[in-house]
C-alpha cells in the first residue's frame, strides 16, 4: 500500500511550498509524481536527502509538455528557483496533448490540446463540450459516478470489473495502433512531435537564462527491450534528433536514461533494468527513482 498526501498547493509532497522556497524545480508526470511508491522512495525526496532544495510539480493524469509549458508560465514562474529538471516520457508524452489522440483517448475531457493553425503553427485549444470545475470531485459528476466511487472503493470486484474494462479498451484495434505501431521511443508522428517540441521550445524561453536547466528523457521497460531488439535505431528517429537539437540551442543538459554516462545502452551493460519498474503498471519502482537520481548526479560532477 502507498500513501499519498498532498501539500498547500496541491503538489505530492510534506511540506509546503512557498513564493521564496527556491532550489530545484521538477516538471514531469505520474513517474516524478511518484505513482506506486511511498513518497521517501521518490526522486524528489531523494534528491532532497541529498542536501537539494527541490519543489515537486510533477502530475500524474495524461500530463504532458503543452501542461508543462501552463504551469510553469502560470504557476512555477512565482516561484524562486535556481534550476530546473524537466523530464519527458515518450511513451506517451507525445499524444497526451496531441489533438490528433483527443478523441481516440481523453473524449471530450477538459484539458489542453494543441492543433495546427492557418501559419503551420500550433494553438492551444479546449474540446467545445468539455466543462472546467474548481471542485473536485467536480459538481458536474453525475450520480452514476458517485456510486461507481463508492463500490471501486469498498469492493474488491469493483477494482476486477474496472481491470477488465481497461483490458478491453487496450485491446480496440485504434488505441493498439496508437500504442503498438508508434509506441515510445519508436514515435514517428510528424504532426505531434512538432507541436511537442513547439512547446518545449516556448517553455525554454519562458524559463530565465541563469536557471540551470536538465532535461531527462525516460525509457519504459517496453522501450529499453524494444531498443535492444532493434539495435538503438531510435538515436536516428526525428523525434530525437529535434529533442537534441533544441536542448542543445538553449544550452540544456540532456540525459536520455536508455544510455549511460558514455552514451552506451544500459541494457546491454547491466541487468538492474528489470528492477527499476512496478510490475502492476510500469511506473518506476524505489531503484528506478534511485537509478535517475544517480544519473542526474552524475551529470553534475
Amino acid at each position: 500500500d502507498v500513501t499519498y498526501k498532498t501539500n498547500n498547493i496541491g503538489a505530492r509532497d510534506n511540506i509546503n511550498y512557498y513564493k521564496n522556497s527556491g532550489g530545484i524545480v521538477l516538471l514531469g508526470d505520474s513517474f516524478i509524481e511518484g505513482v506506486g511508491v511511498n513518497l521517501n522512495n521518490t526522486f524528489a525526496l531523494k534528491l532532497r536527502n541529498k542536501g537539494n532544495r527541490v519543489l515537486n510539480f510533477g502530475s500524474a493524469g495524461d500530463f504532458g509538455p503543452l501542461q508543462e509549458f501552463i504551469i510553469y508560465n502560470e504557476l512555477i514562474s512565482k516561484y524562486d528557483h535556481e534550476e530546473i529538471i524537466i523530464f519527458f516520457l515518450p511513451a506517451n508524452d507525445f499524444t497526451d496533448n496531441s489533438y490528433k489522440y483527443q478523441k481516440k483517448l481523453f473524449g471530450q475531457r477538459y484539458r489542453p490540446y494543441f492543433r495546427k493553425n492557418a501559419s503551420g503553427s500550433f494553438e492551444i485549444y479546449y474540446p467545445k463540450n468539455s466543462i472546467p470545475s474548481d471542485l473536485y470531485p467536480s459538481s458536474e459528476r453525475k450520480k452514476s459516478f458517485i456510486i461507481k466511487k463508492i463500490l471501486i472503493d469498498y469492493f474488491y470486484s469493483a477494482n476486477i470489473l474496472r481491470q477488465f474494462r481497461l483490458s478491453i479498451l487496450g485491446s480496440s484495434p485504434e488505441i493498439q495502433k496508437i500504442f503498438n505501431n508508434d509506441y515510445g521511443y519508436g514515435f514517428s508522428d510528424e504532426d505531434s512531435i512538432n507541436g511537442v517540441v513547439y512547446y518545449y521550445e516556448k517553455l525554454f524561453k519562458l524559463i530565465p537564462s541563469d536557471v540551470v536547466k536538465t532535461f531527462i528523457i525516460i525509457p519504459t521497460d517496453r522501450d529499453l527491450r524494444e531498443i535492444y531488439s532493434n539495435n538503438s535505431k531510435y538515436l536516428d528517429m526525428s523525434w530525437y534528433k529535434k529533442i537534441k537539437e533544441i536542448t542543445a540551442k538553449n544550452d540544456i543538459t540532456l540525459i536520455d536514461l536508455a544510455l549511460n554516462k558514455n552514451n552506451a545502452l544500459i541494457v546491454n551493460q547491466r541487468h538492474e533494468e528489470k528492477n527499476w519498474f512496478l510490475k502492476c503498471d510500469g511506473h518506476w519502482s524505489k531503484e528506478g527513482h534511485q537509478y535517475a537520481v544517480e544519473r542526474y548526479l552524475q551529470s553534475k560532477k
